[in-house]
């Protein structure tokens, strides 16, 4: 069964490596988010609360279960600078400064059922990006 798991989180790991796809974000689980599932699913919403604090919305299905949700959006620009080097009049050189601006908007949702008893059913978290629940320890 150990060795089950270790194959497992390896696969993943291999996986989210080689996918930069917004699909991949969603269609493979992320070690943390294997982690949570199996330290939530079957247990009390206590501890969900304790981690994530009070969810912005909370549901309820058909099936009388609920869906706590938790949103978390982190926005930022990173800027690259450097110099190009390049041949210049007269035998000289010259220095190009250039700088390149990306632009992120990364948006986790965490979504947490549980039935009456306040127990946990299922852990998912939905990602615009892969990465995109990282930075909230999700």
């Amino acid at each position: 069964m150990e060795n089950t798991h270790k194959l497992t989180i390896a696969l993943l790991m291999l996986l989210s490596a080689i996918s930069g796809c917004t699909t991949m974000a969603n269609a493979v689980p992320t070690i943390p988010d294997l982690i949570n599932s199996n330290k939530f699913e079957g247990g009390d919403m206590k501890a969900v609360y304790a981690k994530f604090g009070k969810p912005q919305q909370v549901d309820k299905t058909a099936d009388g279960q609920f869906v706590a949700t938790w949103f978390y959006r982190s926005q930022y620009t990173l800027t690259d600078t450097a110099n190009v080097v390049g041949a210049g009049p007269g035998g000289g050189v010259t220095i190009t400064p250039t700088s390149n601006t990306r632009y992120y908007d990364k948006q986790c949702t965490v979504l947490v059922t549980y039935n009456s008893q306040n127990i946990v059913t299922h852990y998912k978290t939905v990602k615009n990006s892969p990465g995109s629940c990282n930075k909230f320890g999700v």
